[in-house]
């Protein structure tokens, strides 16, 4: 089915969001269906919800690949509708609308007037808090009482470092003297970056660094003592792991991110990885690849989108394509 076909389509199932308030309810909506719902000029003014929101999405499925893996909506997919895994065409299930409600103590009624159009709901739990919050119990009584059986409960920001492990590193810094004579601010920013660098999330150092008034130099150095005298011990980072969020960033399809994770592992093979900047050589990846499949986007576009300079991209980039010996399209 194609993507004008499945636009005609009427959705036949309501969707709606739970929980306590600034959970990220209408972020996650957001993020299945490409719409803000709220879209009021008071909510956005002071940043929450007010009134009930509603926002379509198409869902889509790989024949192939197992869930949860093998399904995407119309916000999440690539543009070709082909899976991002193993390049086979997404199938079409379903059109649903998301109904999206309040999440304040004071707005309760409208969040009752909101669940009595649910024929499901996702309750949205902030992981970085304690829980249950006050809100999160009263949305899951009112569901109750309502009628909507069909909840699922939806772990947000778990993609949020751990406070307790961050504040444990710089614990271990503060028992090593470390802190002594340093700024605190880098100190505190460098056992983030360890935290990020230990679960494993694609951040950069100039990402964590820019939130400090010390700068990057600082921070960078705060963290290699860290990692010294501290004893703190990191994987080492991966530019494959980086792949995914600028692709999906630059709305590539899977056959181009898929071709730039092989690109990085002809590269590791090579040994033209060690010491580089993992951003830096996945965004020359990505751009290489987007090229060969056709999907060109500019350097100064994919740069943004991994968060590094031009320059890194145009250096990596003429690097990977010489010493792999990679063909590109000629330019007409």
């Amino acid at each position: 089915m194609s993507v004008d076909e499945a636009a005609r389509k009427q959705p036949l199932t309501n969707i709606g969001t739970a929980g306590h308030v600034d959970h990220g309810k209408t972020t996650l909506v957001e993020s299945l269906t490409g719409i803000w719902t709220a879209k009021h000029s008071e909510e956005l003014k002071r940043g929450i919800t007010l009134k009930i929101g509603y926002a379509d999405a198409t869902i889509y499925k790989c024949p192939k690949c197992p869930p949860p893996q093998a399904y995407y909506t119309n916000a999440t997919a690539p543009r070709d509708l082909r899976c991002r895994y193993c390049g086979s065409p997404l199938e079409f299930v379903r059109k649903v609308s998301f109904v999206d409600v309040p999440g304040h103590e004071m707005l309760m009624s409208v969040m009752l007037s909101g669940a009595a159009l649910m024929d499901g709901a996702l309750l949205v739990i902030d992981a970085s808090k304690k829980c249950p919050q006050p809100q999160t119990l009263e949305h899951f009584k009112a569901l109750e009482i309502v009628g909507v059986r069909n909840v699922i409960v939806v772990q947000n920001k778990i993609d949020i470092v751990s406070k307790e492990r961050a504040l444990e590193i710089y614990k271990k810094a503060l028992e090593s003297n470390l802190v002594r004579g340093r700024s605190i601010e880098s100190v505190m920013a460098a056992a983030v970056y360890a935290a990020c660098r230990e679960l494993k999330l694609p951040r950069t150092l100039d990402e964590i660094a820019m939130y400090t008034r010390a700068g990057r130099k600082d921070v960078a150095r705060c963290y290699r003592l860290l990692l010294r005298e501290a004893s703190i011990k990191v994987p080492l980072p991966n530019a494959a792991d980086f792949v995914p969020r600028i692709g999906s960033y630059l709305r590539l399809s899977g056959q181009t991110i898929k071709r730039a994770i092989e690109i990085l592992e002809q590269a590791r093979a090579a040994g033209l990885t060690a010491g580089k900047d993992p951003a830096g050589l996945a965004a020359a990846a990505i751009y290489i690849a987007a090229l060969q499949n056709g999907e060109i986007r500019t350097q100064k576009e994919v740069a943004r989108a991994a968060k590094v300079t031009e320059v890194t991209v145009r250096n990596r980039y003429k690097e990977l394509v010489k010493k792999l010996g990679l063909k590109l399209p000629v330019k007409k």
